[in-house]
Parts: C-alpha cells; sequence; structure tokens
C-alpha cells in the first residue's frame, strides 16, 4: 500500500504548487513575477509607459548641466586650451602629442624636430612682451622658417625663405585686394648671412592690410614643410583622395586662420600677436575637423 499517497500535501515536490513565495526563475534568470530585472534592457521594455515618459522629461531638463553637455564649458574649454597654445613650446608639444595619440609618428617627430630647431627663436619671440619695440607695431617682420634656427646659415634654403606676400602670385593677390605699395623699416637686426631684416606695411584699404600682414607671416618653406607631415597620413588610408582633401583643409585652415588672427593681433604688439597665432591655430584646427567631419 502506498501511505505517502494518503497525505499529498506533505510530499509535494512541483514547487510551482506550494505556497511558499517564488523570488526567482533559476532557469530563466528573469523574475517574471515582478517587471523590473536586473537587465537594463529587459527592465526598460516592462517599465511603465507613464513612469518612462516622466523619467526622460527629467533627464531632458538637467540634460544642459551636463558637464559634457554644457556648451559654456566647452568655449571654456577651447578658450583655455587657445591661450595656453599661445606659447610657442606648448602649441607645439600638444601637435606631437595629438600625433603621436593618432599614431601619426612622423608628424609628430616633425613636430619635435621643429620645436628643437626653434627652441632659441620662439624664446626671443616671448621676451620681446617684455622689451621695448624697436618696430612700430603697424609694421610686419616678414616671418621665417630657418630665422634663428640652425639651418639660417644654409644659403640654399635662404633662397627660398620667402613668405606667400612676397611669391609673385602672392603680390598678384595684394594688388588685387587693393594694396598699393610695401613701406619697408629698417629694423636694425642682421641674419647670419649678414643681410638686413626688413620690417614692412602696406598702403590701401583696411582690409588690404589685414590680409598683406597675415600673408607676411606665412613662410613658403613652413607651408610646405607642415604639408609634407601630411603625407604619411595619405598613404596609409585606404581613400587616398578623400584623406588628402582632409589634409588640405587641415593644413590649410590651421596656418590661415593663426595667420588671420595673428596678424590682426599684432597691431596690439608682440603678446597680442603671440596670443592670436595661438588661437587661431588652434581655432583653425577645430573649424577643419568640423568640415571634415561633415
Amino acid at each position: 500500500m502506498e501511505v505517502y499517497k494518503l497525505y499529498p500535501q506533505l510530499n509535494n515536490s512541483d514547487r510551482r504548487q506550494q505556497n511558499t513565495t517564488v523570488y526567482r526563475d533559476r532557469r530563466s534568470g528573469i523574475d517574471r513575477r515582478t517587471q523590473f530585472t536586473s537587465d537594463p534592457d529587459i527592465s526598460d521594455r516592462r517599465i511603465n509607459p507613464k513612469l518612462r515618459k516622466d523619467i526622460e522629461e527629467v533627464k531632458d531638463v538637467f540634460k544642459a548641466f551636463r558637464p559634457d553637455k554644457n556648451p559654456d564649458s566647452s568655449f571654456k574649454q577651447d578658450a583655455e586650451i587657445g591661450a595656453a597654445t599661445s606659447i610657442p613650446y606648448v602649441r607645439r608639444l600638444k601637435n606631437a602629442n595629438d600625433a603621436f595619440e593618432q599614431h601619426d609618428y612622423f608628424k609628430g617627430l616633425g613636430i619635435i624636430f621643429l620645436q628643437f630647431i626653434n627652441v632659441k627663436e620662439d624664446w626671443r619671440d616671448i621676451t620681446k612682451i617684455f622689451k621695448k619695440p624697436n618696430t612700430p607695431y603697424d609694421y610686419q617682420i616678414p616671418f621665417s622658417f630657418i630665422r634663428g634656427t640652425p639651418l639660417e646659415k644654409c644659403e640654399f634654403l635662404d633662397k627660398f625663405d620667402k613668405t606667400l606676400a612676397e611669391t609673385k602670385s602672392g603680390k598678384k593677390f595684394l594688388k588685387t585686394v587693393g594694396t598699393k605699395k610695401f613701406l619697408p623699416f629698417d629694423t636694425k637686426n642682421y641674419n647670419k648671412l649678414g643681410d638686413s631684416v626688413y620690417a614692412f606695411k602696406s598702403e590701401g584699404n583696411l582690409l588690404s592690410k589685414i590680409v598683406c600682414r597675415t600673408l607676411l607671416r606665412i613662410p613658403v618653406l613652413s607651408f610646405a614643410f607642415v604639408a609634407i607631415l601630411e603625407i604619411p597620413t595619405i598613404l596609409k588610408s585606404k581613400k587616398h583622395f578623400d584623406q588628402a582633401k582632409k589634409s588640405i583643409v587641415n593644413v590649410t585652415l590651421t596656418v590661415l586662420v593663426g595667420a588671420l588672427i595673428g596678424a590682426i593681433g599684432a597691431y596690439m604688439g608682440p603678446l597680442g600677436s603671440l596670443v592670436g597665432l595661438g588661437i587661431g591655430s588652434y581655432l583653425g584646427n577645430k573649424i577643419a575637423k568640423k568640415i571634415n567631419n561633415l
């Protein structure tokens, strides 16, 4: 006789028929007795629609105050970085670090090379802030790729060390925007080859003066050197043509905007020149990235 069957309630092996609470179904890993689970994806699907709507509304209210989404915070960060890059050493080291982070080792080493040969000249530019200038603020000394560097004695490079304003196409362009003529000013300084260093200002309308000063701040060799540093990036890209366009936009805007804002700032003296160049280069690079991401 099967005695245990006389009292089935005492020997019920099916837990689904028991009165004890089942907190979790171990077969599926999901608590089917509640609408919330430890899985955020599943919980989101089971959450009450009205509650979900309320949560989203609260998120929208506080969204503008999140540090990573706050436009004012982003602007402040950009302003701080732009001001810091006004110091030539900081600007080049930042650019080199950015290149290494993107695995552009050739570009990074090239920027470090520029930093090395320009240590003395950069220091001279910084100390000008604290000295009485010997050149009027409305005159611009043409920038140079080799002046003040160990390469200055190289006569071969000296022949090509000109600014865009001193090239034939540059002169034609300046005439187009209204430049009438250049007025020289002897700075009483000499390069290592014994040649006098002159500053210039242009006669014409305001636009032509700013454009002229901008082009006087862009050495052809500097532009060419920076462009060469982009070659490995283009070659290692699967889409050479697309990357070439991005590199052209990046180099052109970084150099041009830096020269433009630096030229405007130079009317306020050496400090304005340095700060303008740093902020302009940083903004030019940011604008180039925005365009390339379109």
